[in-house]
C-alpha cells in the first residue's frame, strides 16, 4: 500500500498475491495467492494485519471480486472440473456454486441482484445470471481474449 504518489510504501502481506480488490467500505482487501502450495482466496484487513483464508480446496481458486454490499466474495474455481463462478461469505463460510456453464471473473450489478461474468473460453464471452445462480444468458460473444493465430496472419 502507498500514497497516491507512490511514497510511503508499505508491504501488507508476505504470502504474495494477485488480483487485489478493495472491499466497498475500503476496510479489507480480497486477493488470490498460491504461495502456500495451492491457489486460494484471502481477505486482508490492512489496519490490523489480520489475514483470513476464504477458500481451502485443492482446486484453483482465483479472480475474486466483492459483492456491492461487501457481504460476499465471488471467485472462479475449477473444483467441479471446469472453471465456474462461486460465492462465499466475506467473513468466511461455505462456498456456493453460482454458474454451471463456466465462468472466470464476476462483477455484481449495482442493485446486487445479478452478476456479469466472462466465460473461461478464449476469446471469452460475457454472460449474466442471478447473484444466487439460475438461468444463464450470453450477453456478448467473443469480446475478451487473445487473437487467434488465424486472426494474426
Amino acid at each position: 500500500m502507498s500514497r497516491t504518489d507512490g511514497s510511503n510504501l508499505k508491504r501488507l502481506t508476505s504470502i504474495g498475491g494477485a488480483t487485489p480488490r478493495w472491499s466497498p467500505d475500503g476496510k479489507r482487501i480480497v486477493f488470490e495467492s498460491n504461495q502456500r502450495g495451492q491457489s486460494d482466496i484471502y481477505v486482508l484487513t490492512p489496519d490490523t494485519g489480520d489475514l483470513q483464508r476464504l477458500t481451502n480446496h485443492v482446486a484453483t481458486n482465483k479472480r475474486p471480486s466483492w459483492s456491492r454490499d461487501g457481504r460476499f466474495v465471488y471467485f472462479s474455481s475449477d473444483r467441479t472440473g471446469r472453471l465456474q463462478i462461486w460465492k462465499v461469505p466475506g467473513n468466511g463460510g461455505d462456498p456456493v456454486q453460482i454458474t454451471r456453464s463456466g465462468g472466470m471473473y464476476a462483477v455484481e450489478t449495482f442493485d446486487g441482484k445479478s452478476i456479469y461474468y466472462t466465460s473461461p473460453d478464449v476469446p471469452a464471452d460475457i454472460w449474466t445470471t442471478s447473484a444466487n445462480g439460475g438461468d444463464e444468458s450470453r450477453v456478448i460473444r467473443q469480446v475478451v481474449g487473445y487473437p487467434t493465430i488465424a486472426m494474426a496472419k
